[in-house]
């Protein structure tokens, strides 16, 4: 359900607040409203407006609109009307609207007419509310379309809809497209526009594909000129004579290897063409007392490696990339619109925004040498991604003690094994295990990172030539903890009635060995020291006691450790009995499964002797496991090595599921497929990577300073080109209510994609050149032309436009007009542009409306004329030096 409108304000108010969001200026009454002086520049808004007031045009016009807008630069008077939609006289309301300001339109004619004044434009605007948009379109657009049919109102006056919203307020699209002829938006765009002083041109052509000299004078009064001629009369060749000039060639020419068969006038009756003359263009430049020359030369014989045509600019200046950057017409209108977006991107960047070019080139090269180093990155960081390898490889730039995960962790990724699998390969070979070492205990010892790698590297290949035996000794072992993993030894140590008891018991012996150990080790290395000759220093003499010189007491401390150790591991076996759910404390041979064998062969014995060395669950046991596996089986009693039981059914589980894992890492690690890496290599790869990534972000950021980037975008409003497109295509169109807004989309593909594209889309994001027809997508092009052109450094500063008014009707036209003639008005200071039409009917619509000064071409003579012709302004059917009409000439 649709909620109550809040009345807030009036509709005037409202609608007068819209105008100040604008940048329109309020004023008190009808003096104000003629007096003010205008802002200097044309980025601002200068249009004025006065609430409710009431006026007499010519003493006999009465009028009192909601709102009366008048800007004096524009030349335009805006009438703003309420209607309700609610209301039973809504039809005959808005026929008297449009009644009234046809007819004030058609005084500003008269008097502009007779006083040869530029006759002030006429912008109607009805503000529609209380009732449904989709219900309004259905009667408001009957009713139009039908005033539209009968009369000639449309031709003479723009009707602009503004629809109220059911809270009152107005969307920014609707608003941009009833009040387009303030040119708001375009006025911010174009205020980035190259600017100079007006210049006077003059164009002499000499046999450029018409006999004789011609020379073309442009007037300095006027920034739009109009060129009238038949078909074949010449408009062509000024042109491309124009495109020579500015672009250093001919775009229709560029497959041809010369030209001058194909712009050299050649008389009736010639077959050769050595003897003729050279074809030439000459232009002048003069402006704010300073001139420039540009000669074109087309030879008939050039030297050999070199081209028949040659340009030169006096002083020396750039040529334009593309004759598409100064001149519109048909050919450009058709590829804008129904070309592919890759095609449309590539056209509009080189036409109109060439500086971007070299930034997304540089962005695809860095974007290829990024995809090339991520093929060469380690496979642990394959499928990170741009993001997530920024985010791996951040330690690189780190100092190695500020890392957060440790050494081993964060070098992972540059070597050929992970962190814990290395830790599995360390008791293979003492130099890795001493490095790792190093790295937990000593991390202020890793400064130099290439150095560290390379010495892991070493190891590594240390390792290598001993995976084969380990292989070897793992399968034994693995072979032989299988044969014996259900085996239970049938005289095991009575675990005792308490489990208590027997728990304290084995910690109890478990802290003696301990102590024994530790006691024997220190006399014992003591003893070794002094039979060596090392005495302590003086004044460390007391820190270490006599040790007593005899043999016989190391030996006894030897082997009290010796069974200390077996009757932890005994206690070891008992508590561990308790855990297997045993019914009774004794068991006998018949209670238990029987070994398979009694024996087990040297080879056995050794493989679980090294194995047990290297397994994480045996690896800090005193006695060696397989000898301790041969006592067991001699004895048939348990023994405890490590976290292993062995006589225990699966009392080795975990040291058979360590071994086979080491074994398929062995495994893994010398196969014949497996390419190892060296890490310093990985390293470098890795560093070549980042540094490839950030090259590509900085990268990033410069393209995404560029016109393409800035109007990529899911809402295409971020940018200001499409305010301001939408704004000229409303200005241009005598219906502006009935469309909808177009956004230009633009994005970058970079490597591997499709490069630059830029789409045009329909408010519901449909392809615009499938919806749109002829007449509109010729006013589409038009509107991008005129908007991005003077963005470039045009050293003509011109502009031409060769028939732009194809294809539309003459009510599309007359708004073209009036909108063109607005436009001209605010245009960057400096740039003119020509116009050229072989329709007379266009000539006099638009020479109605636009400050223009008219050139009519001669029709072409089957003889060279012996004098130049020389094409001057029309000055009687010139409309340049008419002063424009003031609103209080016309209001009492």
């Amino acid at each position: 359900m649709t909620p109550p409108r809040q009345e807030t304000a009036s509709a005037p108010e409202q609608i007068a607040q819209v105008l100040e969001r604008i940048g329109a200026r309020r004023c008190a009454g009808l003096t104000e409203l003629y007096g003010l002086a205008l802002p200097e520049g044309n980025a601002a808004v200068t249009a004025r407006f006065v609430v409710e007031q009431k006026l007499r045009v010519l003493e006999h016009h009465d009028l009192q609109p909601a709102i009366m807008v008048y800007d004096p630069a524009l030349s335009v008077i805006g009438v703003v009307e309420t209607l309700d939609l609610g209301s039973d006289n809504l039809v005959t309301e808005l026929t008297e609207h449009i009644d009234r300001a046809a007819y004030l339109r058609q005084l500003c004619l008269i008097e502009g007419e007779r006083w040869q004044k530029h006759s002030l434009t006429v912008e109607l605007v009805l503000v529609l509310r209380g009732g449904e948009q989709k219900d309004a379109e259905d009667r408001v657009g009957t009713v139009l379309r039908r005033i539209a049919r009968e009369t000639g109102y449309f031709r003479v006056i723009g009707v602009n809809l503004l629809y109220e919203q059911s809270d009152g307020s107005y969307r920014d699209s609707d608003v941009r497209r009833a009040f387009c002829w303030l040119l708001a938006d375009t006025r911010k765009w174009l205020a980035g526009a190259r600017e100079s002083e007006p210049p006077e041109l003059s164009l002499k052509m000499e046999n450029y594909r018409l006999p004789g000299i011609r020379e073309y004078r442009f007037t300095m009064d006027a920034a739009f000129h109009v060129i009238h001629g038949a078909n074949g009369s010449g408009k062509t060749s000024l042109s491309e004579a124009l495109e020579l000039l500015a672009t250093g060639a001919v775009e229709r020419l560029v497959r041809e290897a010369v030209y001058f068969p194909n712009v050299r006038y050649q008389p009736k009756g010639t077959l050769a063409l050595a003897g003729l003359s050279p074809a030439g263009v000459e232009l002048a430049i003069r402006s704010n007392g300073a001139s420039r020359t540009a000669r074109a030369e087309v030879v008939s014989q050039a030297p050999e490696g070199t081209r028949d045509h040659r340009v030169v600019w006096q002083p020396e200046t750039g040529a334009l990339p593309s004759a598409d950057s100064f001149r519109l017409d048909q050919v450009l209108m058709d590829r804008l619109v129904r070309c592919d977006e890759m095609a449309r991107a590539a056209l509009f960047l080189r036409a109109f925004f060439p500086e971007d070019r070299p930034l997304f080139e540089a962005l695809s090269a860095s974007e290829q040498r990024f995809q090339e180093a991520l093929k060469r990155i380690p496979s642990a960081l394959a499928g990170a991604g741009a993001a997530g390898l920024e985010e791996a490889l951040a330690w690189i730039h780190m100092a190695p003690p500020a890392w957060p995960a440790g050494i081993l962790l964060t070098i992972e990724p540059c070597l050929p094994a992970r962190a814990e699998q290395l830790q599995i390969l360390a008791p293979l070979d003492g130099s890795l295990r001493r490095l790792l070492e190093r790295y937990q205990k000593e991390p202020g010892s890793f400064q130099d990172l290439a150095a560290e790698l390379r010495q892991m590297d070493a190891a590594l290949k240390s390792v290598k030539p001993k995976l084969t035996e380990a292989m070897r000794h793992l399968r034994t072992a693995i072979g032989v903890l299988e044969e014996f993993a259900k085996w239970r030894a049938g005289r095991q140590i009575d675990r005792g009635h308490d489990f208590a008891g027997v728990l304290n018991e084995w910690l109890e012996l478990q802290a003696l060995a301990d102590l024994v150990s530790k006691y024997y080790e220190v006399e014992a290395t003591l003893e070794q020291a002094r039979r060596s000759g090392w005495k302590p220093r003086p004044e460390h003499a007391k820190l270490l006691p006599e040790v007593i010189e005899s043999r016989e007491r190391i030996e006894y401390l030897r082997a009290c450790r010796e069974d200390l150790i077996r009757a932890r591991d005994e206690a070891r076996a008992r508590v561990g009995s308790w855990t297997v759910g045993t019914k009774t404390g004794k068991h006998s041979a018949e209670e238990g499964e029987r070994p398979p064998r009694l024996h087990l062969t040297a080879a056995e014995v050794e493989s679980l002797n090294g194995v047990g060395s290297w397994l994480e669950s045996t690896r800090d046991a005193a006695s060696r496991f397989g000898d301790l596996f041969v006592d067991a089986l001699r004895t048939d009693q348990a023994r405890t090595v490590g976290r292993a039981v062995i006589g225990m059914q699966n009392g080795c589980a975990n040291m058979l599921e360590e071994a086979r894992d080491m074994l398929a890492l062995c495994e893994s690690l010398s196969s014949p497929e497996r390419h190892f890496v060296p890490a310093a290599e990985n390293l470098k790869r890795c560093e070549e990577a980042l540094a490839a990534l950030e090259e590509r972000k900085r990268q990033q950021q410069r393209a995404a300073e560029t016109f393409l980037s800035q109007i990529a975008g899911d809402s295409g409003e971020a940018h200001q080109i499409n305010a301001a497109l939408n704004e000229l295509l409303s200005l241009f169109k005598p219906a502006p209510w009935a469309y909808r807004d177009i956004r230009l989309l633009g994005r970058h593909r970079g490597h591997g994609g499709t490069g630059e594209q830029l789409s045009l889309r329909t408010a519901d994001n449909a392809r615009a050149d499938l919806r749109l027809n002829t007449a509109e997508t010729n006013a589409l092009t038009l509107s991008l032309f005129l908007l991005c052109a003077p963005r470039l450094d045009n050293p003509l500063r011109l502009l031409v436009l060769d028939d732009p008014l194809q294809n539309m009707d003459e009510m599309t036209v007359s708004a073209l007009a009036r909108g063109l003639a607005k436009l001209m008005r605010i245009y960057p200071k400096g740039w003119q542009v020509i116009a050229l039409f072989h329709g007379e009917e266009d000539l006099h619509r638009i020479r109605e409306e636009v400050p223009s000064a008219v050139y009519r071409l001669p029709w072409l003579s089957p003889n060279p004329s012996p004098r130049p012709v020389i094409v001057e302004e029309e000055k009687a059917e010139s409309t340049c030096r008419r002063a424009r009409q003031r609103l209080e000439e016309l209001v009492s």
